[in-house]
């Protein structure tokens, strides 16, 4: 489980495409608190570190993950919004992120300049249901708030913290972010459309 505060960002050094999916090998500078079988947020995305040095380390992202996710996209020198997972003595200053994305939503609009100001990014059908004026969400793992709602869009705002130290500030238009709705907010909308008779599909 994640909060959806990023810590820091890693660049990626190399990819190899296997039957497996696409390993990730990045660089950091927490990469050396890093052990095998940790649990990492990479744009949202949870992966399961496979390897670890003093300043790089390795992750799988498989083939549902790269179907779902912007993960796909990634190039040598991209930088990825990361975030370790949460332990007990750490408060959640976001919301309750799981690092299982739900669909990727594109860029329509951004602040000139700097990233700083309000942002317009597109949501599915499936994907709106799931919004609520002032509600969180997390995009390329950044917990935000969300308002501006129509019917084919959605709003957020970048803080100057936020734009400077994630990935986010760097978007262009037509950019896709991994965009992970709340959690108790799916589950809610299970329960109703069970009740109702109706098997949810997935977003």
């Amino acid at each position: 489980m994640f909060a959806g505060i990023i810590e820091t960002m890693a660049q990626v050094v190399s990819l190899e495409v296997s039957q497996e999916g696409l390993r990730l090998h990045l660089k950091t500078s927490v990469a050396s608190q890093l052990d095998i079988g940790h649990s990492v947020a990479h744009n949202g995305v949870c992966l399961t570190v496979e390897e670890a040095s003093s300043k790089q380390y390795t992750v799988l992202a498989v083939k549902e993950t790269l179907g779902r996710s912007n993960i796909s996209s990634l190039k040598v020198g991209d930088w990825v919004n990361i975030e370790r997972a949460l332990t007990l003595k750490k408060g959640i200053d976001g919301h309750i992120v799981t690092g299982h994305v739900d669909e990727k939503v594109r860029c329509m609009r951004r602040p000139s300049g700097g990233g700083v100001g309000e942002w317009t990014f597109s949501v599915s059908p499936k994907g709106r249901h799931l919004l609520i004026e002032k509600g969180s969400i997390a995009l390329n793992g950044v917990s935000l708030t969300l308002y501006g709602l129509s019917e084919t869009s959605f709003k957020i705002s970048l803080v100057p913290h936020t734009a400077a130290t994630t990935n986010l500030g760097k978007l262009v238009l037509g950019d896709e972010v991994n965009a992970e709705f709340d959690v108790i907010g799916k589950y809610i909308q299970a329960f109703f459309l069970r009740n109702k008779g109706f098997n949810p599909s997935p977003v």
